[in-house]
C-alpha cells in the first residue's frame, strides 16, 4: 500500500498537497521526519539494532510522518511500530528541528528530534521483524563507545553532542539557549502584571530565579530598579540580551539560591516557580532572609508548586522540596496576606512540553 506524506513549504507549514513515498520530490517541496530518543531515570537511551541497510547497526527510532500526522503523533506511532512501546505525550519534548536535502532528488526534509523521559521494560519491547532485531538501554558513554567501534550510526544524528549535553538538564535550559522562543509565557506573571501598580515609584526590587527575565524586564520598564538572579547561565545571558534590546538597565547575575547573601533591603521580592527546587532547608532559610530584608510596607510575591500533585517526570530530578498545601501562607502569618490562591496550573513550553502543577501563591505585605 502506497505511503503518502504531507508536503511542507520552506517554513515547515503544510501546503495542503501530499506526496507519494518513492516518487522524486520537486524543488521547494519538503516532508517531515521524526527521530525519537527515549531516556530512563538512569539517563540511559533505548536504542535498537537495525535490519537491512546498514545491516546490524544500532540506532534510535525514527521515520517519516504520514499524511495527516502531527510531529508528536508520528513519533508515538514510529516507536509503537518498531519497539511496541506506548509513549506518553506529556513525557516528550521536541528537542530541535533542522532541515537537510532529500536524498536523490530536489526536495528537502525537516527532521524533528524528540526526547522522551520515560521508562520501558525491555521484557515487553516488541521488535518490528522487518526493521529491528534487538534493543537495549545504553548510556551516552556507551553510545560514544559504540560509535568509536563502528556499531552505531553516528552520521544519522549530527546533533548528538548537543543532545547529550542537554538530556540530563531541566527542560528550560533548552529554551534558554534558544533566543527565538520564550521558554515560559511572554510578559510578566499574572500577579506581577495585576499588582505592580501598588509598588511605590522607583522601588528597589529583587527577582529570585528570574529565568529569561520576564518579570524583571517588565518592572524595569515601569521605572523600578531591579536586581535579578538565576542559577542558569544561559537564562541570564538571554535575559541580558532581551533587556539590552529594550534599552533597559537591570542588574542580572548568575547565582544559586543557597549561595545568595543579602547586602541590602528591598521594597519587593519576587520568586515564581523556583523555591520548590532546592532542598527544604535551603529554601526555608532563604525565605527567612528574604522576609528580613524586605522593607517595612514592602511586598513579597511568591509562587511555588505543592505536593498535591507529584512533580512532572522531567521536573522530578530537579525538584527537591515541593511545598505542603498551606505551608507557604503559614510562613507569612506575621504579615498581611493581600492575596492567596491555591489550585492547578496547566502550562506549555516550546518543543511541545506540557505540564500540570499544583501551585500556591501569595502576595504579602510586611507590616
Amino acid at each position: 500500500m502506497a505511503e503518502f506524506w504531507d508536503v511542507l513549504d520552506i517554513d515547515g507549514n503544510k501546503t495542503g498537497r501530499t506526496h507519494q513515498r518513492g516518487v522524486p520530490m520537486s524543488a521547494g517541496d519538503g516532508h517531515l521526519v521524526v527521530q525519537i530518543w527515549i531516556m530512563n531515570d538512569k539517563n540511559e537511551f533505548l536504542i535498537s539494532k537495525r535490519i537491512g541497510q546498514p545491516e546490524g547497526m544500532w540506532h534510535t527510532t525514527g521515520g517519516g510522518a504520514i499524511a495527516g500526522e502531527e510531529s508528536i503523533t508520528a513519533a508515538m506511532r514510529e516507536v509503537k511500530e518498531e519497539l511496541g512501546v506506548d509513549l506518553i505525550p506529556k513525557n516528550g519534548q521536541r528537542f530541535k528541528r533542522y532541515s537537510e536535502p532529500h536524498i536523490n532528488d530536489d526536495g528537502f526534509v525537516f527532521i524533528d528530534v524528540w526526547l522522551f523521559r520515560q521508562e520501558a521494560d525491555l521484557a515487553f519491547v516488541v521488535l518490528e521483524p522487518n526493521e529491528t532485531c534487538d534493543a537495549m538501554w545504553a548510556s551516552k558513554e556507551k553510545i560514544m563507545e559504540m560509535i568509536g567501534g563502528g556499531t552505531f550510526i553516528q552520521e544519522w544524528f549530527p546533533y548528538l553532542d548537543e543532545l547529550f549535553y542537554f538530556c540530563d538538564k531541566p527542560f528550560w535550559e533548552i529554551g534558554y539557549h534558544d533566543r527565538t522562543a520564550s521558554t515560559f509565557a511572554k510578559g510578566p506573571t499574572n500577579d506581577v502584571a495585576e499588582f505592580h501598580t501598588n509598588f511605590k515609584p522607583n522601588s528597589r526590587i529583587l527577582d529570585v530565579g528570574c529565568g529569561e527575565g520576564r518579570n524583571a524586564i517588565f518592572l524595569a520598564a515601569h521605572g523600578h530598579a531591579v536586581d535579578a538572579f538565576d542559577l542558569s547561565e544561559a537564562g541570564i545571558a538571554k535575559a541580558k540580551a532581551i533587556a539590552a534590546g529594550k534599552g533597559l538597565k537591570i542588574n542580572f547575575f548568575v547565582c544559586d539560591i543557597g549561595d545568595y547573601a543579602f547586602d541590602e533591603d528591598y521594597d519587593a521580592i519576587l520568586s515564581h516557580g523556583v523555591l520548590h527546587l532546592p532542598e527544604k532547608v535551603v529554601r526555608d532559610a532563604f525565605l527567612t532572609e528574604a522576609q528580613r530584608h524586605t522593607r517595612l510596607g514592602g511586598y513579597n510575591l511568591i509562587a511555588v508548586f505543592t505536593n498535591r500533585l507529584p512533580a512532572t517526570p522531567d521536573n522530578a530530578p530537579f525538584t527537591k522540596s515541593l511545598f505542603d498545601v498551606g505551608e507557604l501562607p503559614a510562613k507569612y502569618a506575621d504579615w498581611t496576606i493581600i492575596t492567596h490562591d491555591e489550585g492547578t496550573l496547566n502550562d506549555s513550553h516550546p518543543g511541545g512540553v506540557s505540564h500540570e502543577h499544583a501551585y500556591e501563591r501569595v502576595i504579602a505585605q510586611k507590616i
